[in-house]
C-alpha cells in the first residue's frame, strides 16, 4: 500500500511540472483519482490510506485546475468506489462497445450531426439530429464491436506464450 500511495502521489505532484497543457502530466491529478479507485477496489490500498490519498488528491486538483473540478474528480472516484450499481445488461453493452464508440463517435457522429445541422432549424429539430448522431454512432460502435473488435480478443486470446524453464540457482562449492 505504501509504495502504491508514494507512486500515485509522485505522479499527481508531476502536475506541478512546467510541462504545459498538452503533456499527460497536466492532468495527473485527475487520472490519479481513476488509478486509486483501482487499486482500492482490487485490494492493493486500505480505505483509510485510499481517503486520504482522494482529498490529497482533490486539493492539488483544486489548487491547478478549480475547487468544482477537484470536486467533480473526488466526488467521481468515490462513488466508482462505494456505489454498487445493479447489473444492468444495456450498461454492460455500453462497455462492451465502448472503445468502439470512442474510436467512431467523431468521425460517424460528427458526420451526422454536421449534416443535420444544414436542416435542423428548431430546437427539436437539432436535438432529433443529436439522438440520430448517438443511434448512429451507437450501431457503427456494435458493428465494428462484432466485425473487428470481438474477433481480434478471440485471436489474442488464442495466442499461448511459452515460458523458458528457469535455471536452478548455482549453489556455490
Amino acid at each position: 500500500p505504501a509504495v502504491s500511495v508514494t507512486t500515485l502521489a509522485a505522479f499527481a505532484a508531476s502536475a506541478y511540472l512546467p510541462t504545459g497543457d498538452t503533456v499527460v502530466f497536466h492532468n495527473a491529478p485527475l487520472v490519479a483519482h481513476g488509478a486509486a479507485t483501482f487499486h482500492l477496489r482490487s485490494g492493493h490500498v486500505p480505505t483509510w490510506p485510499y481517503l486520504a490519498l482522494v482529498a490529497g488528491l482533490a486539493a492539488t486538483t483544486g489548487f491547478l485546475f478549480d475547487p468544482i473540478i477537484a470536486a467533480l474528480g473526488a466526488a467521481t472516484a468515490l462513488a466508482i468506489a462505494y456505489i454498487r450499481v445493479p447489473r444492468l445488461p444495456v450498461l454492460g453493452w455500453l462497455g462492451t462497445i465502448s472503445y468502439s464508440f470512442y474510436l467512431l463517435h467523431v468521425p460517424i457522429g460528427g458526420r451526422v450531426v454536421n449534416l443535420g445541422a444544414r436542416f435542423a432549424d428548431s430546437v427539436p429539430e437539432q436535438l432529433a439530429v443529436l439522438f440520430l448522431a448517438v443511434g448512429v454512432s451507437l450501431a457503427s460502435a456494435h458493428a465494428m464491436y462484432l466485425l473487428v473488435e470481438r474477433p481480434a480478443q478471440r485471436w489474442s486470446a488464442s495466442i499461448r506464450y511459452i515460458h523458458p524453464p528457469v535455471p536452478a540457482p548455482a549453489v556455490p562449492a
